[in-house]
């Protein structure tokens, strides 16, 4: 590499020339760098690498198809796999999903933790744990530690098993699911049947109280599942309670 007279920051030529000698943009190299001086600080090397064209070129700009690409799709495949497939870095992959404000779903061997399954439903970890406990949400445990504990994992079936039984329907929502193929998937299994009613919204819609509501509830009359504390119902048992109403209500 030839020399050169140039100065830049107080740096001498000779200085320069082996900044230029050995830099690459890489930050074991500008800590060594800062070992042999460290009363400069680490923009100075950029600085030098910049003016003598040895800086990083920065990536291109994400496109739309980039960025449509890395949310539908970051459920099949690790941040490794994705930053492959566009030709990026792994850390540029995980910063640009956060920046769109998701979180990376975590998958080991195949298998999703409760924190990844709980970004997918919109709903917290503990939420998730429950369903686990309770065997509607099958999974298991990591044979080896993350941390001070042996999360749990579930495997991609048991997802989907979870999904398609209507048994579990009142207990998520698929308003709250990250965009992607298995919202998809969840929307064309529910075909417009999933929603659920609270015993306060069925109370307003048949002006009557929430306790009341839920007094009928604990009468069989009105069929309802427990969602926690709170009952959830039906849309098409709320429907079958009011046109029912309607009828009593005509006889009166």
């Amino acid at each position: 590499m030839r020399g050169t007279r140039e100065t830049c920051l107080g740096f001498m030529p000779r200085e320069i020339n082996y900044i230029r000698s050995i830099y690459d943009s890489k930050s074991e190299t500008i800590d060594a760098l800062q070992e042999r001086w460290p009363n400069r600080p680490r923009w100075h090397f950029r600085r030098v690498g910049q003016k003598f064209g040895l800086a990083k070129p920065k990536p291109p700009r994400w496109t739309e198809q980039e960025e449509t690409f890395l949310v539908t799709e970051m459920w099949r495949f690790s941040p490794k796999d994705m930053a492959k497939r566009l030709g990026r870095s792994e850390c540029a992959v995980k910063l640009k999903l956060k920046r769109l404000g998701f979180c990376w779903i975590l998958r080991i061997n195949g298998f999703s933790t409760a924190r990844a399954i709980a970004d997918l439903f919109g709903v917290e970890s503990k939420t998730v744990a429950w369903w686990a406990d309770n065997d509607w949400l099958i999974g298991g445990r990591f044979p080896t530690r993350l941390g001070p504990y042996y999360p749990r994992r579930f495997s991609h079936e048991a997802v989907l098993d979870f999904i398609e039984d209507d048994r579990y329907w009142h207990l998520w929502e698929t308003g709250r699911m990250k965009p992607g193929s298995l919202k998809e998937w969840a929307e064309e299994a529910r075909d417009g049947t999933g929603r659920y009613l609270t015993t306060g919204q069925l109370g307003a819609m048949t002006f009557y109280t929430h306790r009341w509501i839920g007094e009928l509830i604990a009468r069989h009359i009105i069929k309802a599942k427990k969602h926690g504390p709170k009952w959830k119902i039906a849309k098409e048992e709320a429907d079958r309670f009011i046109a029912r109403q309607e009828i009593l209500n005509r006889w009166r």
